[in-house]
């Protein structure tokens, strides 16, 4: 993600990072195509929900990986809090938001279902930059907290954050007991976690294994969690899927051996490279009101009018998507950088002029 991880991009980037995000994003246009697009119901007549069920299901399980994969190398880099470039990113979602509140209010939805365009931040409309950002703020808190911590305590305390917020979070409906933390790792809670075990990645972990190895482990731990929620599913009598929560130590684990099979390459493509440049508004120009129901009647018509295979769906389309994002993402920082920058740079120093105009009234 561009934009963000500008924030704590550093002097030299192999491309195997800007790889994973490509993936990533790609995982995340896979998930919201199955989610909201095939919406394939759990068939109880038919053997674990039927063909097309598990298939997504089990595509799924990993696509949802791609979030907290994010967030582990936005810790593994380190985020080095700087208003301007969080201006830049509200300047970025804005530049999409308000164009998709023009189309929703002039439409048939009308202002009810518009005006959250107007504020895509405070909104939430775009949950995931909504908790970056808060992440961005919190991040050098974060890090002096890493700097205060020798290993032994630094592994402590996310062995007692792993226990509270991820081991509870995927057993306690065992008990039908409710999570510590209900946003099913969609909030800062997890986000925090994340970042530091990308931290403890960075400054602690020395891994020897290879690529091949971790991505080994990485199916092992996925073909795990979906055969418990197959055994979950039958004895429950209707589809479990829990464990597929951002906060499962299942969906964790995966993400953390995944953005390590990736930490573990090391090659250098400047194609690559340009690919990733942009990605990060793939996922604001995919996913809002406007553009994702084209999405999901364009996939849900392939699949049962036209009979396309689903994996050909979920392998075409994505990468159709994020073409075109990125295209119309570099057109975008033509036309407006200029502006972007003027904005930006003058908004930064009017707040940083208040800010300490009320630090010495205090």
């Amino acid at each position: 993600m561009n934009h963000l991880n500008k924030i704590h991009k550093s002097s030299m980037r192999n491309s195997n990072i800007e790889l994973l995000r490509i993936v990533c994003m790609l995982f995340i246009i896979g998930g919201h195509i199955i989610k909201f697009g095939f919406k394939t119901e759990y068939d109880a007549d038919c053997f674990l929900g039927g063909t097309d069920y598990i298939l997504q299901h089990v595509l799924y399980s990993i696509f949802v990986i791609a979030v907290n994969v994010f967030i582990l190398i936005s810790g593994y880099f380190s985020i080095k809090f700087q208003l301007k470039k969080l201006l830049k990113i509200e300047f970025l979602v804005l530049c999409y938001s308000l164009p998709i509140f023009a189309y929703l209010l002039f439409s048939h939805q009308g202002i009810t279902h518009a005006v959250s365009y107007l504020f895509p931040t405070l909104s939430s409309e775009y949950w995931f930059v909504s908790t970056y950002m808060v992440l961005c703020i919190t991040a050098p808190l974060l890090n002096k907290l890493t700097d205060s911590l020798d290993k032994r305590q630094f592994k402590r305390l996310l062995i007692i954050s792993t226990s509270l917020f991820y081991i509870w979070a995927t057993f306690c409906y065992v008990l039908n007991f409710r999570q510590l933390q209900a946003d099913f790792g969609g909030g800062i809670v997890n986000f925090s976690i994340l970042y530091l075990i990308g931290r403890y990645i960075k400054i602690h972990y020395k891994s020897k294994n290879n690529p091949s190895a971790y991505f080994l482990q990485f199916f092992t731990c996925i073909a795990i969690m979906n055969i418990l929620e197959i055994i979950y599913s039958k004895l429950l009598g209707f589809p479990f899927t829990a464990f597929q929560n951002l906060n499962s130590i299942f969906i964790v684990m995966a993400s953390i051996i995944f953005f390590l099979a990736f930490q573990r390459m090391n090659f250098h493509n400047k194609l690559v490279n340009k690919l990733a440049m942009h990605s990060f508004s793939v996922y604001i120009i995919h996913f809002n009101k406007a553009v994702m129901p084209l999405i999901s009647a364009l996939s849900l018509y392939l699949k049962t009018q036209l009979n396309t295979p689903i994996w050909l769906i979920l392998l075409i389309i994505p990468c159709a998507i994020y073409l075109v994002s990125i295209t119309i993402e570099h057109c975008r920082a033509i036309l407006l950088s200029n502006i972007e920058e003027y904005i930006c740079t003058n908004t930064t120093k009017i707040i940083l002029k208040v800010g300490s105009i009320n630090y010495h009234r205090i």
